[in-house]
């Protein structure tokens, strides 16, 4: 944060004004209105020299800048609206959303004392936005199972074991280009131990999703059809 805050600093006299904040936020991507910027800019502006930001000011108008707005929300629905959570309503969040049926009162009191910013709250067991916000965007919280960072199948078998048949452009008959489409081609491709398909959905015309090679001359099949032929052949050669 220090260091985006003087770089951002073009005249290096320790202040950001708001046109170095606009070019600041260009630089970063961030797709904000000016209008709500220059609002942020207002309410972190607080001090004797009005019309720009301190490092302490910036940090409070990053802080408003990164709040978001789906998790805040989250977060007020599990707290009766108010600006924090406590242990229990953690819990409930953790339990309701997260699926954590085996979740303990010693690993919320573990997840507020790692997140949670400020002191104040630590001591009253309650985790803020900023340290809710931490917390699910933190490794914690990621859907991916940190156990799969190492090996941990059997890696011992033969390649062809973990062969998996697939299939591009399952429904053409022929090249991308001209073919025809034809559910056929499901039938054919499954029961000879293909196991993974592609079924490319189009809107068609009348509301009804259509298969095909979009935005070439080959033909079209109904994704009703298509469907239909996978759950006839799909697990006839193969569980």
């Amino acid at each position: 944060m220090k260091q985006t805050f003087e770089e951002a600093d073009k005249n290096g006299d320790g202040l950001l004004n708001i046109d170095e904040i606009y070019q600041l936020l260009h630089k970063l991507n961030v797709n904000l209105p000016r209008r709500k910027i220059k609002q942020m800019f207002q309410e972190a502006d607080t001090d004797d020299h009005q019309g720009t930001l301190t490092y302490e000011e910036f940090s409070v108008f990053y802080k408003m800048m990164s709040l978001r707005r789906d998790l805040f929300l989250l977060m007020m629905a599990y707290s009766d609206r108010k600006d924090h959570v406590t242990a229990e309503e953690l819990a409930n969040f953790l339990r309701n959303e997260q699926k954590m049926t085996n979740m303990t009162s010693e690993y919320v009191a573990e997840i507020i004392d790692k997140f949670e910013v400020s002191d104040e709250n630590k001591q009253r067991g309650i985790l803020g936005i900023e340290g809710f916000t931490s917390f699910m965007r933190s490794p914690t919280c990621d859907i991916f199972n940190p156990l799969h960072h190492e090996v941990n199948q059997d890696m011992e078998q033969p390649l062809c074991n973990y062969f998996i048949a697939s299939s591009h452009n399952t429904y053409l008959t022929g090249d991308q280009l001209l073919s025809h489409s034809k559910t056929d081609m499901y039938a054919w491709v499954l029961q000879s131990g293909c196991r993974c398909v592609e079924v490319d959905c189009w809107d068609g015309a009348d509301g009804e999703p259509m298969v095909q090679h979009g935005y070439t001359l080959t033909s079209k099949i109904t994704f009703k059809s298509v469907i239909e032929t996978i759950n006839k052949y799909a697990f006839i050669n193969n569980q």
